[in-house]
């Protein structure tokens, strides 16, 4: 994959001190602050939402350069959760996810552009069902800087795209509706620079 600009934002944002031309730093997204939440249509009576309760990921970004590399996001198929265990056993199933023999959702950057200030788009690869599409995510850099306790320092990141269930497979319950095709995602990212660990 080849380096991209990852939001003309960082530009602007006040960093800290740093030697020039310094060396790019390894992201380690954080677990425990990371939220993947999507929601479908149940029957045009209302939307039903879920979130996947785990998920990792990194990627390399230079301050310097403001150039964002080998962006990749791995989520545990099986993690999926919407607040009802029958539900979340369906979905698990091969109508839906196909947990057992795709045990893995994984995203890869190919590409990133800057819109504003603030705001961009990234693409990549969306494995989902063992089936790779193409997706285009509309991200927000939230804030860049040392955190107000401890001593690590965090980029923060929303993210959001639509997908259509059925380009992966999933054809459960289109007819009529009774689940909708298009689910929007969301991904709420805070990223902790990996210190000392070589690019």
């Amino acid at each position: 994959m080849r380096n991209a600009s990852f939001l003309a934002a960082f530009a602007a944002v006040v960093l800290p001190a740093a030697p020039a031309l310094a060396d790019p730093d390894r992201r380690e997204i954080d677990p425990a602050h990371f939220s993947i939440v999507f929601n479908a249509n149940h029957i045009d009576y209302g939307r039903t939402w879920g979130m996947f309760l785990k998920g990792e990921g990194s990627f390399v970004f230079d301050e310097d350069t403001k150039e964002l590399s080998d962006l990749t996001v791995t989520i545990p198929a099986d993690s999926v959760f919407s607040n009802d265990d029958r539900r979340d056993g369906h979905l698990r199933s091969n109508d839906f996810l196909g947990a057992e023999a795709n045990p893995l959702i994984t995203l890869v950057m190919t590409d990133a552009t800057p819109a504003t200030e603030n705001t961009g788009t990234i693409t990549g690869d969306l494995t989902l069902r063992g089936v790779t599409k193409p997706v285009t995510l509309d991200v927000t850099l939230n804030k860049i800087g040392p955190y107000p306790w401890g001593s690590n320092y965090v980029l923060g990141v929303t993210a959001t795209t639509t997908i259509m269930r059925s380009d992966f497979g999933m054809t459960y319950a289109l007819e009529g509706n009774l689940v909708g095709d298009d689910i929007p995602l969301t991904f709420e990212i805070e990223a902790i620079r990996v210190e000392g660990e070589p690019s």
